[in-house]
């Protein structure tokens, strides 16, 4: 394990390749802490009930327009392409954008380099 600078707190135990084991990928996530609940996804005009806890949390974009996440879930859900999408056979899909704002930061950047999977879905 590597240890951090001083004066500072490792979060998250880490091996010689900086990564800690559970998070290297989805699959070692998993067998750490187990797959994620099924639940019930949107459907045409209806969102679910995942989106219906991002909005009881009143997630919102990070980005200068602080946009809460569910009303954009819920537009996709209720778009003219999804209902085609759906009637095709597919699922519509929201685009997150990870765009860091912070010069000096790349904790996003690495994040999503090293183990996306906990960022998308």
């Amino acid at each position: 394990m590597s240890t951090p600078p001083a004066g500072k707190a490792r979060l998250l135990p880490v091996d010689s390749s900086g990564i800690a084991r559970h998070l290297r990928s989805r699959a070692a996530h998993e067998a750490h802490f187990g797959s994620l609940p099924l639940i019930q996804g949107p459907r045409i005009g209806q969102p679910g009930p995942l989106v219906h806890e991002i909005e009881k949390s009143g997630l919102r974009g990070r980005g200068g327009g602080w946009f809460p996440t569910a009303r954009k879930i819920h537009a996709v859900v209720e778009s003219a392409g999804a209902r085609r999408a759906w009637s095709a056979g597919r699922k519509p899909v929201v685009i997150a954008n990870a765009m860091e704002g912070e010069p000096a930061s790349s904790k996003d950047a690495v994040l999503l380099g090293h183990s996306p999977h906990l960022v998308l879905d």
